[in-house]
């Protein structure tokens, strides 16, 4: 997934913040700005930089938006632009979105939070409670999930994140997105598992306890599938 922002620098760090805060994506490897129309021209026609989307400001004309939709069949456009212009004289073909100028954090949050939901980009995330308030785990930067007295403790790339939920349903939540459950207390991202023993299984560096109940479900199919 690449985004492309050709705009002012305000709208370049709202784009990096709903990214990083609210999507726990990193941005460095996703996010590119233009500090002109030639560096963006030039991701255009280089394979391995070709943004997926892109956001663009304008100003009194959709010339520029033409001219992308011209240089690339592929890429989409979100357009910022102010409420003169006459948005209906542009050229619709992959324009994802137009927003009016000045644009709030929370407007472009939304649009690109729908956007990567409709791609298939956020499967890969949870939302729960964190004080008081929505927070969304990537589930690809969690190592493990620890249940203590009803509370889950997230162990990861995340920040220090605890939530109320019963490990029985975060387990039954988390179906399918590569955890295993190995104790009573343990949910597992099977990714970062480096070694696998009888009583332990030892992720990033650190020694999980694995309950018989759990090494001896359904015969033994999971540890079976994680020494392969």
């Amino acid at each position: 997934m690449k985004i492309g922002v050709f705009a002012d620098v305000k709208t370049f760090e709202m784009v990096k913040r709903c990214l990083v805060d609210d999507l726990r994506l990193d941005s460095d490897n996703i996010l590119s700005y233009y500090l002109n129309s030639k560096k963006m021209f030039e991701a255009l026609t280089d394979g391995r930089k070709v943004p997926d989307v892109v956001l663009v400001k304008v100003d009194d004309s959709f010339n520029i938006v033409e001219k992308i939709l011209t240089m690339s069949t592929s890429v989409e456009i979100i357009i910022i632009a102010p409420s003169c212009v006459n948005v209906c004289n542009i050229i619709i073909d992959r324009v994802y979105a137009i927003l009016i100028n000045p644009v709030s954090y929370y407007s472009l949050r939304n649009v690109i939070w729908i956007y990567m939901k409709e791609r298939g980009l956020t499967d890969n995330m949870i939302t729960v409670t964190f004080n008081k308030e929505p927070y969304r785990i990537q589930l690809d930067n969690v190592y493990y999930f620890e249940s203590r007295k009803r509370i889950i403790h997230v162990h990861g790339l995340e920040n220090e994140v605890s939530f109320y939920m019963t490990i029985k349903n975060l387990e039954n939540i988390l179906s399918g997105k590569g955890f295993v459950r190995c104790h009573r207390s343990y949910l597992v991202n099977e990714r970062y598992i480096e070694e696998i023993h009888r009583e332990y299984l030892v992720v990033k560096g650190e020694k999980i306890s694995v309950g018989r109940l759990y090494y001896e479900q359904r015969d033994g199919y999971l540890w079976n599938k994680l020494h392969r």
